[in-house]
């Protein structure tokens, strides 16, 4: 089954404006996306890669994120 496919039984068919016969999903329905607008190029990933990338970004996140807001004791010792 494709997207074109979705689109066009979703469009169709009353029984898919409604779940469980108690959510409205019209207003769901009026705001997705054409395939054409979120179809990308399928791309293989290097699991250690994005390991390192994520990593990296979570311990930058971290250095910049120690140094603010934080009061360093041995300053506050000194001041009262």
């Amino acid at each position: 089954m494709t997207y074109r496919d979705l689109d066009n039984d979703l469009m169709k068919y009353a029984a898919f404006q409604t779940l469980d016969g108690e959510i409205d999903l019209k207003l769901l329905t009026r705001v997705l996306s054409a395939e054409q607008e979120v179809r990308e190029e399928d791309e293989s990933w290097d699991w250690e890669l994005l390991f390192t990338e994520v990593a990296s970004d979570l311990l930058m996140e971290c250095d910049d994120g120690a140094g603010q807001g934080e009061e360093d004791p041995k300053q506050l010792s000194l001041q009262g």
